[in-house]
């Protein structure tokens, strides 16, 4: 039986917090660190996948980015590719400060956004291995995908949401905010609004978690989305990488996972009959979480 541990590290000048999941009978486990995508939380579907990490031997720690669910830190909703980067990288050394993981073995695990950050990471960090769940891996196509979807009232909504914060930061009040995910048709602004985004977002959390999620993030965001291309830094990633793709993916174009594994190395690919979020709680998910496991005990033992 898998034990939980509930802990904390230090990340910037805040707590993070995070769960250790250690696998039964295994001394000296290797270690995989994981985050959510866009916005999530910790417990939103990674808590299935860290326990059959540990099933496989492999321990894991699941962590919330500053401004996130349990961890410290403000202002709170602000998604920040630099800042959440830097929370893998202090992940990584609170597993190699413990005595009982091996941290000189870790791997890195994302999903959508933090799918990004891992192969972003993965090229100048000392990891054995990445595993990348329908990854963000070029901001250019995913927003290019959005405005397909959402025309002009999108650019219109972007636009407006990215001034309003401007003032924001400028005057040094606190954050403008947008939702995070919506549909199309409404007129408030939301960042993820393609087809089914509202509905698989939310098949991620947790029932006692719905009704107080707030369903926002701060605009800034906008701004960083084109300029953060993983997929710019996969040759230099000399590890190996799994990279999961869902083929009804309506967040991340298959034209921007072609790329990404034109440009690595050494990479296994898997497509299956999946949307964006069915690959971490839909009825497939077992079986990515089962391919995973292969994966990185492979790769990590």
């Amino acid at each position: 039986m898998t034990r939980i541990e509930t802990v904390a590290f230090t990340s910037g000048r805040s707590e993070v917090a995070g769960t250790l999941f250690h696998p039964e009978d295994t001394e000296h486990p290797p270690v995989v660190v994981m985050a959510h995508g866009f916005a999530a939380r910790r417990t939103w579907g990674l808590p299935a996948f860290a326990e059959r990490f540990a099933d496989a031997g492999i321990a894991a720690l699941a962590f919330d980015y500053r401004g996130f669910g349990d961890s410290g830190g403000g202002p709170r909703r602000v998604v920040s590719a630099r800042k959440q980067r830097a929370d893998y990288r202090a992940a990584l050394e609170y597993v190699r400060s413990r005595d009982d993981v091996d941290g000189d073995t870790t791997a890195l695990w994302g999903m959508s956004y933090s799918g990004g950050h891992v192969l972003a990471l993965a090229a100048t960090e000392d990891v054995e291995t990445v595993v990348a769940t329908v990854p963000f891996t070029d901001g250019l196509h995913v927003a290019g995908h959005a405005i397909q979807h959402g025309g002009w009232e999108y650019v219109r909504g972007m636009t407006a949401a990215i001034a309003n914060d401007a003032r924001q930061i400028l005057f040094r009040r606190d954050p403008h905010y947008v939702r995070v995910v919506g549909e199309s048709d409404r007129d408030d602004f939301a960042v993820l609004a393609t087809p089914g985004s509202l509905e698989g977002y939310e098949t991620m959390i947790p029932e006692a978690e719905r009704a107080e999620w707030p369903n926002r993030t701060a605009a800034r965001v906008l701004v960083e989305i084109p300029f953060n291309r993983p997929v710019s830094r996969a040759p230099s990633v000399d590890v190996p990488v799994f990279v999961l793709e869902a083929t009804d993916d309506q967040i991340v174009p298959g034209a921007a996972i072609d790329r990404l594994v034109d440009a690595l190395d050494d990479v296994h690919r898997v497509r299956l009959p999946a949307g964006h979020f069915e690959s971490l709680v839909g009825a497939v998910s077992p079986e990515v979480a089962a391919k995973q496991a292969r994966f990185l005990r492979e790769h990590l033992q």
